[in-house]
């Protein structure tokens, strides 16, 4: 995986795929969010990406990318969902956020490795599809 994009690569590939769920449905966005945390962790172990959060850490040492998926989620779940998050209240501001606009904020609020922020292209696009509250609906445990 390239190491070295950038946010203009991020927000050209987001329009891309924006336009490839608009035709063919969102679940183009959840394979490609697949594929993208996927080609991440073949080129490093993913846990050293994130330092000292635990549960992202030890969920993506073990053999199941699932439990990856769901440490992850639930860290960008309580960034973006709390009744408090300033990303949320910027979302639902703008009635009509496009994908970038929304990859934007998620880069800016999610703080995350340059090496992995292409997991927010697929991101993005669901919010900006489905909207925050849906996303943070399918984003809920359990």
């Amino acid at each position: 995986m390239d190491t070295h994009i950038t946010l203009d690569d991020l927000m050209h590939q987001t329009m891309t795929l924006e336009a490839a769920v608009k035709e063919g449905g969102i679940e183009l966005a959840h394979e490609r969010l697949a594929q993208t945390l996927a080609e991440i962790s073949r080129d490093k172990d993913i846990a050293a990406y994130f330092g000292d959060d635990g549960a992202i850490g030890m969920a993506a040492k073990g053999d199941d990318p699932k439990g990856f998926f769901r440490a992850f989620r639930d860290r960008m779940r309580g960034r973006i969902c709390d009744d408090d998050s300033s990303f949320r209240e910027l979302v639902a501001m703008q009635t009509a956020a496009s994908a970038t606009a929304v990859l934007v904020l998620l880069q800016d609020q999610l703080g995350l490795p340059p090496e992995i922020t292409p997991v927010l292209v697929p991101i993005a696009v669901m919010i900006s599809q489905a909207g925050i509250d849906a996303f943070c609906d399918w984003t809920k445990p359990g």
